[in-house]
Formats: C-alpha cells, structure tokens, sequence
C-alpha cells in the first residue's frame, strides 16, 4: 500500500511539472533571449523619449520560457512567455503582474516593442539589449 501511495505521489509530481505550459523561445523569437533595459514607458499619452518613466527597468528573456522584471535590484513581475497567434505574450506569476497580458509586438536584434496603448496607438513599452 505505501509503495503505491508513492507511486501515486511520484506519478503526480511528474504530471504537474511537465503540464506546466511555457513555450521555449526557438526561430526568431531566439533573438529575444537576454536582458533588456527599459528606454521609455508611456503614461498618460505622453512619452518622454530618452527619459524613461522606468529608468532601471530590467527584462530578462530566458530561453525557456520564462521572464523577469528588476527594478534595481528588485524584482517587480515574473512569470512564464505563451506563444499567442504568432506573438509572445508574457503571463505573470503574481495577481496584478505589470507585464501580466502584455504582447511583444515588434522586435528587432537590439530593440523591442511591447503593446499598443490607445493614445497614439504608440508602444507602451520600449527595451533595447543590454
């Protein structure tokens, strides 16, 4: 009875881990690999290029699937990216997750941009690669 308990547990554990979706980042979406610093964020349909709302931003792009965001040395969102319709979209582990939702909407190997706001139809967004 305790070896099929274990079993049971085992089976289970195995099943959690390897239904936990994430999409590994392959083809071009490799290029996104790596840590980016935030360049500017839009708020209140203004921006400020050159002067960003969030300075020491951080976001780290992991080939598995994964994300974070650091201010300084704090992190403020992290969770895993979903491949939706052809697009990256970032999931967040915590409730209101900043980036929770958010689509990365254009990339090139040195910048990208994430959503559209509904001001100018501008980017939130703005990271290059550090």
């Amino acid at each position: 009875m305790k070896k099929i308990k274990h079993l049971l547990t085992l089976t289970t554990l195995i099943f959690l881990v390897l239904s936990c979706k994430k999409d590994k980042l392959t083809g071009d979406n490799k290029f996104l690999t790596g840590t980016w610093t935030s360049t500017s964020t839009l708020a209140n349909c203004s921006i400020i290029p050159g002067q960003p709302m969030n300075p020491n931003w951080t976001l780290t792009l992991m080939e598995k699937g994964k994300y974070k965001v650091c201010s300084d040395s704090k992190t403020i969102d992290h969770g895993r990216l979903l491949i939706k319709n052809n697009l990256v979209t970032f999931e967040s582990n915590k409730k209101h997750g900043e980036f929770d939702g958010r689509t990365i909407l254009k990339f090139n190997s040195d910048s990208l941009n994430i959503d559209r706001n509904g001001c100018q139809d501008d980017y939130v967004y703005r990271f290059v690669k550090k």
